[in-house]
């Protein structure tokens, strides 16, 4: 048998159909859909094993590709059967489909009515059909094909699930490649394996929608596709097409001046070709995702448009225009709470009848549910809420007469500005998941206009106050180290409400408050107590705060508070003071202090303040929990890591003391080569750790007496890179991880892992090396004895400039030296663990 593209490609299925096969039955759980998948998976081996046995002329070539035919002939049934357990949705007649493709396949295996007779030579598969008997099979076969595809179809445009659509959307592409490679087979090229190679297509993508929990979009796949496929074939065939005319001009040009000549044409080519690439792409673009272009068209023309409009109506009106014609929509609306304690009020709407006087109030339960959600409601989430379509409220009927299919919340600052309503669409289509986003989108870009022409009526600088609010957030969200989020709070806090000073108290397990973050403005001249307790006679008033959950305002002449207490809050020297809670849920946290000494015509802290600050103290508070969160993961991670260190040292009995008594030799070492306090930390770590990926290494490797494989070697040679990834997920160890993963490199370049050469390796490594070195050359190992100090002495000096850094070894003798001498200080107190 001599193995060429006909012989491979079933081999190949063959492989491929058994590999599928074992995948599906070890899936969890074995649904119908996925045993009506291994149903089809054995069909498939089936004509796979026997179009191989065809191609290799086996004995009996007729037989084998009657056997062939057959299991053709049994594809529909695997492929009607798969379709009818996939929809839940049984024919009745589904029964005589099975039956009359069954007793083909008797028919077409033991009688010449289907296939006559069949050979291999040379040229391919001959073979000769009779035409009535594969006619009626074919016949049969095509219908039972159209009818699974209807279903899907079917199925399809009845689903409103965008998982459920995606899904079948592979199905039928599945099916289609297994009826489209079939039809190759009444072609010339049916005596080659197109058709299996076609069914290898299938059952992939058969098996992604069946296996498979969250697919790609069918229509990002074939974008994609074609933007690579297309500018691919055009600058290949520019390519060509050059080289063809400069070959042709330039025909004695030989060797180096045409490889030099068809690099530059290359070049030029692929340059010529870019903005061809372009093109393509926006066509790609244009065809496959029309509407979600026209989409992002009438996003960016809102997103220009909205500035300009500073009167809420016309805004609103802009943007019903703009959704109504991109989405064809039949009837939409903006609902606006003006006010934080006013209605959600209808201001404008297309096609809701002559009734414009709606009102929803704060506390209906589809507010509130936009409230506490970002996420579009659709008509089929509402009818999860009883409240809304079982009561006899008024609002509901308006409601209901509103006929929504999708509620969009409209919010800034977390807060539930307005709702934009969206109907049906003119197609009767339901809303894909790419109409959700456009619409979120859109919603977003609202509700920042609305927010923002509110504010340019009512007060100028609010815009500001709002931005400082964002950045705040994104800030907080970058860093997990509770004094950078503490800082940053109250620099932010001075900034965007502009208080006399800002400060954070933390409240400990004591229920004491302890200052841990100041702010003040400058030439403040009293002091603000960072890092100092908060008078005791104060904690009962910040308990108090805390349990209202909201801020309170203080103010020097309305206070009841003693003298002592207005002493201890600064009011003598401010004329208000704000403090907010800082709390998740129901775990107080501290408080947030705020004090302003001006004096002004209106209330210092108004209902805007008030606001901004309540939300800055929840960002806060937010990122407080985030960072301690994260703190004690981080010590549990380090604990862990000690822990593995601790396990090496007690698997390994070369290693049990080995760290231990080299970290006194480095540290030294650093110290004298003038590494910074830092560096002599992250060296004695590594010391300590350098050894600890060897915890992915096995025992029968670490205690083998004698002489490592090669295999062995490999292992024994990832332990640096398995350490370092160990060590590089905690923060205080992150200077740690380059070293241990370059301790083996040679200063000559020969080490490993990444073959580092000279200055390229970290000094803390080199200095680890040398360490770890004269370790491993003076202590006891299973596959040797221990060699003597002064040995040890030769073997360094013997290897400086190859594996080891000069200095580094002319440093590493003296402290050696004095070691042995008894002269060495050590002072290892400022290498310890402090500060990590």
């Amino acid at each position: 048998m001599s193995l060429g593209i006909r012989t491979l490609i079933p081999l190949f299925a063959i492989v491929l159909y058994a590999t599928l096969f074992a995948i599906v039955i070890l899936s969890k759980p074995q649904t119908r859909e996925k045993i009506a998948f291994r149903f089809y998976l054995i069909i498939m081996f089936l004509w796979s094993v026997t179009a191989l046995f065809v191609v290799i002329g086996a004995e009996n070539q007729t037989t084998w590709f009657r056997l062939m035919t057959a299991s053709v002939i049994t594809v529909p049934i695997g492929v009607f059967y798969f379709v009818q357990v996939t929809l839940s949705k049984p024919r009745k007649w589904a029964f005589w489909v099975y039956m009359v493709l069954t007793l083909s396949i008797p028919v077409t295996i033991f009688t010449p009515w289907v296939v006559k007779w069949a050979s291999v030579d040379a040229s391919g598969i001959q073979y000769e059909f009779n035409s009535i008997g594969i006619g009626l099979v074919a016949v049969t076969a095509y219908v039972v094909y159209a009818f699974s595809m209807t279903d899907l179809l079917k199925a399809f445009r009845q689903s409103d699930d965008p998982t459920q659509r995606a899904r079948l959307q592979y199905l039928m592409l599945g099916l289609a490649i297994i009826v489209l490679a079939s039809l190759i087979n009444w072609t010339p090229l049916g005596k080659y394996p197109i058709d299996i190679a076609g069914n290898v297509l299938a059952a992939l993508v058969l098996a992604y929608a069946v296996l498979k929990h969250k697919l790609l979009d069918i229509d990002v796949v074939i974008r994609k596709s074609l933007i690579y496929f297309i500018p691919t074939t055009i600058i290949g065939a520019t390519y060509f097409f050059f080289i063809s005319i400069v070959i042709r001009v330039f025909a004695n040009f030989k060797g180096a001046e045409i490889l030099f000549t068809s690099m530059l044409v290359a070049i030029l080519s692929a340059i010529i070709v870019q903005p061809i690439r372009d093109r393509a792409q926006a066509w790609v673009d244009k065809i496959f995702f029309r509407e979600k272009y026209d989409s992002n068209l009438m996003l960016q023309r809102v997103s220009r448009s909205a500035a300009s409009f500073l009167e809420i109506n016309m805004l609103a009106n802009m943007i019903l225009d703009e959704l109504m014609s991109t989405l064809h929509i039949e009837k939409a609306a903006f609902f606006l709470k003006e006010n934080p304690d006013q209605d959600y009020r209808l201001i404008t709407h297309r096609n809701l009848g002559s009734n414009t006087n709606i009102r929803l109030k704060p506390d209906h339960p589809l507010i509130m549910r936009l409230n506490l959600s970002n996420q579009v409601i659709t008509r089929r989430d509402i009818r999860l809420l009883p409240d809304v379509f079982l009561s006899d409220n008024p609002e509901n009927d308006i409601l209901k007469g509103i006929n929504a299919e999708l509620y969009i919340p409209l919010k800034v600052q977390g807060n539930l500005i307005g709702i934009l309503t969206v109907g049906e669409k003119k197609s009767e289509q339901p809303y894909s998941q790419d109409d959700q986003e456009t619409v979120i989108a859109l919603a977003n870009q609202t509700a920042i206009a609305i927010e923002n022409a509110r504010l340019y009526k009512v007060e100028q600088t609010r815009r500001k106050e709002m931005d400082s609010l964002y950045t705040l957030s994104s800030e907080l969200v970058a860093t997990d180290d509770i004094h950078t989020v503490l800082d940053r709070v109250v620099e932010h806090v001075l900034e965007s409400i502009h208080v006399t000073f800002a400060r954070i108290l933390i409240r400990d397990d004591e229920w004491s408050y302890t200052c841990r973050a100041i702010q003040p403005v400058a030439g403040l001249d009293y002091d603000l107590r960072l890092g100092e307790k908060d008078p005791s006679i104060l904690y009962p008033y910040y308990e108090k705060v805390l349990d209202s959950k909201s801020p309170v305002v203080l103010e020097a002449h309305k206070s009841n508070l003693t003298p002592e207490e207005s002493n201890a809050l600064y009011l003598e020297h401010v004329h208000s003071l704000c403090i907010c809670p800082l709390r998740i849920g129901e775990t107080p946290i501290g408080i947030l202090v705020l004090g302003e000494r001006r004096h002004a015509n209106r209330e210092p802290f108004d209902v805007d303040k008030l606001r901004l600050a309540a939300s800055i103290a929840d960002q806060a508070s937010s990122a407080i929990q985030r960072a301690r969160l994260h703190d004690q993961l981080e010590e549990s991670f380090f604990q862990t890591v000690i822990a593995l260190a601790n396990a090496i040292d007690a698997r390994d009995s070369y290693t049990s003391d080995h760290s231990k008594r080299l970290i006194i030799l480095a540290t030294c070492t650093a110290r004298k080569l003038g590494c910074s306090p830092d560096e002599i930390k992250a060296i004695n770590w590594a010391m300590r750790l350098h050894d600890i990926g060897k915890i992915g290494i096995p025992d029968e490797i670490l205690r083998k007496p004698g002489k490592l494989t090669d295999e062995e070697w490999m292992q024994i040679k990832k332990h640096p890179e398995i350490g370092a990834n160990i060590l590089a997920p905690v923060k205080r160890l992150q200077n740690v991880a380059p070293i241990v993963r370059a301790h083996h490199e040679r200063y000559d370049g020969n080490g490993y892992p990444a073959h580092l050469k000279g200055d390229a390796i970290p000094l803390g490594a080199r200095i680890l090396a040398i360490a770890d070195s004269y370790g491993a050359i003076t202590d006891e190992r299973v596959y040797r004895k221990a060699r003597t100090h002064e040995e040890a002495i030769e073997e360094i000096k013997r290897c400086t400039g190859s594996q080891f850094d000069p200095l580094v070894t002319e440093a590493f003798l003296e402290v050696v030296d004095l070691y042995y001498q008894g002269k060495l200080d050590v002072q290892m107190d400022d290498t310890s663990t402090q500060g990590l």
